[in-house]
């Protein structure tokens, strides 16, 4: 049970430092729109998201709910199937 409470904390920290992330990043992507000039496109640059974790750590959740809030802001988001490993 210990272990499953420190794993469950590791998991919130971890969701509430990507959390503060993508703030960050949602400011920085309003500046560059700021920045361009009206009905010109502004380079974007092109991020790759990684998810790693073991059997039911969550990555299939992590994904979809960082995809529909990345859409929200207007990135296009592209997603690959997940490839085992042994």
């Amino acid at each position: 049970k210990k272990r499953g409470q420190k794993r469950l904390q590791a998991l919130e920290a971890l969701v509430e430092n990507q959390q503060s992330q993508l703030r960050l990043k949602e400011r920085e992507l309003t500046a560059l729109r700021a920045r361009g000039v009206a009905g010109a496109l502004v380079p974007q640059p092109l991020h790759r998201i990684v998810l790693t974790g073991g059997p039911c750590g969550g990555k299939t959740t992590a994904l979809a709910k960082l995809r529909i809030r990345l859409e929200e802001l207007g990135f296009l988001v592209l997603t690959v199937p997940e490839t085992a490993t042994m």
